[in-house]
This record gives C-alpha cells, structure tokens and sequence, in this order.
C-alpha cells in the first residue's frame, strides 16, 4: 500500500531535509525534481534503507557493550541460526522481544557524531 503524496512536495521535502538532513534546506529549490539518481535502483535503495533502520535497533540490544557475549549468543541462536526458516520480522520481535521501531535509527539520523 503506497501512502498518498502531500499536497506541497516542496514543503514537504524541506521539512524532511530540515528534520533528516546534514544541511539546511535551500529556499526557492524544488529539491524533490532532482531526486533521479535513483531510477531503475529504488527499491534496492529502500531495501538498503529498511536493512538499516532494522540493525540500527538490533544494535539497542547490546547497549554500550557491542562485544556482550550472551547478547551476542542470543543473536546468533534467535536470528542467524533460524534464518530463513521464519519470517524475518519475528525473528527481529523475537530477539528484541518488542516490534521492531524507528528510534534507533531516528537518533542516529539526528545526532551528530563524536570526535575520536
């Protein structure tokens, strides 16, 4: 099911360049016209993209320790080893033992890294 477009693409377009973006957008452009790198590869973009939000939030089940061995046993026991033997997306629920959500990839999206 495909959502139906807004009204105002270039309104649109400038609040999401606001809200996602590294750079303010620019007034007067109409940046949604000159989106066509994409043709012909978007839904392997949006494949690409979907991926990430989805490792974005199985990350939050390590917290700070990305080397946590149970965490790890459990991804490895409760996602990899089933692997296409279940549907992916309760393979996802059944290891972060919740939906899965946006916020993951959200804050990553919107905070800006740290110097080393």
């Amino acid at each position: 099911m495909h959502a139906t477009p807004p009204e105002d693409l270039d309104a649109f377009t400038a609040q999401v360049d606001e809200h996602f973006g590294p750079f303010a957008p620019l007034p007067d452009t109409h940046q949604v016209t000159g989106f066509g790198h994409l043709e012909g590869y978007g839904p392997a973009y949006y494949t690409y993209l979907w991926s990430l939000v989805i490792a974005k939030d199985l990350l939050t089940a390590f917290g700070d320790d990305l080397m946590n061995e149970q965490v790890g046993r459990r991804y490895r026991d409760q996602i990899l080893a089933p692997g296409g033997s279940r549907d992916a997306a309760d393979l996802v629920e059944s290891f972060l033992g919740r939906p899965r959500t946006y916020e993951a990839f959200d804050t990553w999206l919107t905070t800006a890294p740290t110097a080393p």
